[in-house]
């Protein structure tokens, strides 16, 4: 009874804050920015010559088929160019675009919690810049690890720390550490998006929800795109954008709906009304 009491005020304030318009906005601000900060991103690894396959992995990873199969043409395009302007315009683009889609995430957060706003145009401006690079390095540390695990891998068994180390290890190391990042950059979204202080402890359920949710939403997603829609029918290569949007979207309510979560917890006075204590 608690449990139902608890996820039917959760539907009722996601209702009342208007959490999929927050969610919209954020979705177009995102798609504004993440083109050019793939290509931006993808222009910079193209100096350092890495394989264009290692690359391709990293990035569409844990993306639908359709949608990976799309960013795979975009990424091989970009890493031939090897352009200094294209480099830096996508940055200036991609930088502009991320910080006015991470603004409206925290007003969406403050508005999880009924907070008024009252830090400032420059000052919310700033968190949000701040919390996009945060979100960038995130992405780059990712990266990295899957590029040059196979590497790290290849030199532990060179010195003789493993004699073989099992796939089903590598992968599951790879991925803890992808989720120990996801989990840093969501700590500090729920912790710096609003103006009042709270405990990281506090802000763990509506991480866990969040990071569990995307998993599941992205694997039922990927089944669904891949065996049911025919989207591609209908629309051509085009869909894949569309498919996209709509993948986004969910991640961006997710987020949303993880800050939610963590605003009822946080409500004493709801909590006490359906007989949980709050110390």
């Amino acid at each position: 009874m608690k449990a139902f009491l608890f996820f039917w005020e959760v539907k009722n304030r996601v209702v009342k804050n208007d959490l999929v318009t927050y969610a919209n906005s954020l979705t177009f601000k995102l798609i504004l920015a993440i083109f050019p900060f793939i290509i931006a991103l993808l222009a910079f690894l193209g100096f350092l010559s890495l394989p264009t396959e290692k690359i391709t992995y990293a990035i569409v990873l844990d993306m639908p088929k359709e949608i990976g199969e799309m960013m795979s043409h975009y990424i091989s395009e970009v890493l031939e160019k090897r352009s200094i302007s294209l480099l830096s315009s996508s940055a200036i683009i991609a930088i502009y675009s991320a910080s006015a889609g991470f603004h409206t995430m925290i007003k969406g957060v403050c508005n999880c919690y009924d907070i008024n706003e009252n830090r400032g145009f420059f000052k919310t401006r700033l968190i949000g810049l701040l919390l996009m690079l945060l979100f960038v390095f995130v992405i780059i540390a990712i990266l990295y690890i899957v590029i040059f695990w196979d590497i790290i891998n290849s030199f532990l068994i060179k010195i003789g720390v493993f004699e073989k180390i099992p796939h089903f290890i590598t992968t599951l190391v790879t991925h803890s550490i992808v989720a120990v990042a996801i989990v840093i950059f969501l700590v500090s979204l729920y912790k710096f998006a609003i103006s009042i202080k709270l405990k990281i402890k506090c802000l763990l359920p509506g991480v866990f929800f969040t990071i569990i949710s995307w998993f599941i939403v992205s694997k039922l997603f990927n089944i669904y795109i891949s065996n049911f829609s025919k989207y591609s029918v209908i629309y051509g290569s085009i869909g894949a954008i569309f498919v996209f949007g709509i993948w986004l979207f969910l991640l961006s309510f997710l987020i949303l709906m993880g800050a939610q979560i963590n605003a009822i917890i946080n409500d004493k006075k709801f909590m006490e009304e359906i007989g949980i204590k709050k110390g």
